[in-house]
């Protein structure tokens, strides 16, 4: 059996909308063309064509629609309710609250 060895094929992550970071050994891309380096490595690592067309559509669907994905797990309990119009409000809130923070910022 041969050991493991590990091969670093570089970092990705985003940071908005049509936004992103990325490092490739001595490469770095931002902006635009990272955060779609992003979107087709992730949906070319999905397995099955089903998935992937899902996936596709979903993150589009979303995009348009200025949706956002749950990314919350909230285990209140058997028998509690939630509150989600109160949650989608407040993270709503916090999202606006940080661009006018950034726009401020930025000027």
């Amino acid at each position: 059996m041969q050991p493991f060895r590990y091969i670093d094929r570089g970092s990705l992550a985003t940071i908005g909308r049509a936004a992103a970071v990325g490092s490739f050994g001595k490469i770095s891309i931002g902006g635009l063309l990272a955060w779609w380096a992003w979107v087709i490595i992730h949906i070319l690592n999905l397995i099955g064509f089903r998935n992937r067309m899902v996936v596709m559509f979903d993150w589009l669907w979303s995009y348009i629609t200025f949706q956002r994905g749950a990314r919350l797990i909230v285990d209140q309990g058997l028998g509690a309710e939630v509150d989600i119009d109160r949650l989608v409000d407040q993270d709503s809130l916090e999202l606006k609250k940080a661009e006018e923070k950034e726009s401020v910022t930025t000027k």
